[in-house]
């Protein structure tokens, strides 16, 4: 019924690939799910956890309205530059040397500044007076304030967050040497000494990047397009939406595996201004985080036979703090996840179909089968199940850590793609 939703499943999308999200799905796939689904043209289609923007890009490029929420800034920000329209194309050029030139102009501005994490003080001042010029010419002219600060993107243009994807871009392009196997994780400044770059080697890869960046829109947005779009900061379990005002969903919630989805944007995080202090708290608020929060989580909430019995082994097993710190990590991510598929519930009008992308994992040797436990969570929270595709993934991030081979030979997971209906009244 449903196509691949992994993004190599898509050939047309290849290197072209706007911006690299290892939890990410395909365009693809999306606009198969659309047509599975039987979206209108008057639709109005949200992703709560929409990352690098693809369920909105998708939506707006078929005439839909889109509502798209994350709860991480810079992955919004990356999302907004996706909706670029075709009548400022031909000005992206000039706008970057522009910014450049500003650039050059600039001081520093921040006196703790987070970059330093990983580049020498010149480096990190090199690449603030990019974000500072990008900020002063499309954002606001008057006075600077880290994007990080801001309790809103709504008023942030798709341009403005253009340049910021590709100072991103550029910003990984620098650290490419902390890069290590795994692809959600930078290394911490150690022993080695903080990267060191030209102010022209930075503003070469910038220009670059923006030029990339431009081709993988293809045509952009057309100028005709209807663009009802919104792109903002928020946590999946309290969106700020009317009560059934969605009509479908198409979405993949954070993996359930333990990977930090907050450490794996740490350097985007870090360009927009997000102190240490914010940074613990955007992790533990993060669903899948692996940091425990103490608080009054607990699992006597009704998720189903399937989420009992999998806390039960985890809680069981002899493996060191398996019922401790391990079993506190699954339950905060039920704990979250019951919480949103309850908000997704409100916000949807009764029949309103669902499609969520997930991936199975293993505790050392116990299946942590979530298409099955969502499913169930789901069912409770007024949802009905209609369908399930399955799909092998040969390679995941368990290939990567060697001492889970000890537990489980083969390294393949299952990607699943679940299709629900909001039932007409809720439990």
């Amino acid at each position: 019924m449903f196509t691949n939703p992994k993004q190599w499943a898509d050939r047309t999308e290849g290197t072209r690939s706007f911006y690299e999200y290892y939890a990410g799905f395909s365009r693809l796939f999306v606009r198969n799910a659309m047509e599975q689904i039987g979206v209108g043209s008057a639709a109005t289609i949200l992703d709560p956890w929409n990352g690098a923007g693809t369920t909105t890009e998708a939506g707006v490029a078929a005439g839909l309205s889109v509502r798209g929420y994350d709860i991480n800034p810079a992955m919004v920000l990356v999302a907004k530059a996706r909706l670029l329209t075709n009548t400022v194309l031909g000005s992206v050029e000039p706008i970057c040397s522009d910014i450049l030139l500003k650039a050059k102009k600039t001081i520093k501005i921040i006196d703790r500044e987070p970059l330093e994490t990983w580049l020498s003080p010149s480096t990190a001042v090199a690449v603030r007076a990019i974000e500072t010029s990008i900020q002063r010419l499309l954002v606001d002219s008057k006075k600077y304030c880290p994007i990080a600060n801001f309790p809103t993107l709504a008023g942030v243009s798709s341009l403005a967050a253009f340049y910021y994807t590709a100072l991103f871009k550029t910003l990984r392009q620098l650290l490419a040497p902390l890069r290590g196997s795994n692809p959600t994780w930078f290394k911490q400044r150690g022993a080695m000494p903080r990267l060191q770059a030209p102010v022209g080697t930075i503003h070469n890869i910038f220009r670059r990047e923006v030029c990339l960046l431009l081709s993988s829109l293809d045509a952009g947005v057309t100028a005709n397009q209807r663009i009802e779009a919104t792109l903002d900061i928020s946590s999946s379990t309290t969106l700020s939406l009317s009560d059934k005002s969605v009509d479908a969903v198409i979405a993949s919630p954070p993996y359930c595996t333990r990977l930090d989805y907050a450490v794996a944007t740490m350097p985007e995080l870090a360009l927009i201004g997000v102190d240490d202090v914010a940074f613990r708290g955007l992790r533990n608020s993060m669903i899948g985080s692996p940091t425990v929060v103490t608080g009054a989580l607990d699992d006597s909430t009704n998720w189903g036979l399937a989420c009992s019995q999998f806390l039960e082994n985890v809680r069981a097993h002899p493996s060191k703090a398996s019922a401790g710190y391990y079993l506190k990590v699954f339950i905060s991510y039920f704990w979250k996840m019951n919480h949103s598929l309850s908000e997704l519930a409100r916000v949807m009008i009764p029949s309103a179909p669902m499609v969520l992308v997930v991936q199975d994992s293993y505790y050392k040797d116990v299946h942590n089968d979530l298409a099955a436990i969502l499913s169930e969570i789901a069912v409770n929270r007024g949802f009905t199940l209609i369908h399930r595709d399955d799909f092998v993934v040969g390679t995941s991030l368990r290939s990567i850590n060697t001492r889970s081979r000890s537990y489980r030979r083969s390294c393949s997971v299952v990607e699943s793609v679940l299709l629900f209906r909001r039932r007409a009244s809720l439990l």
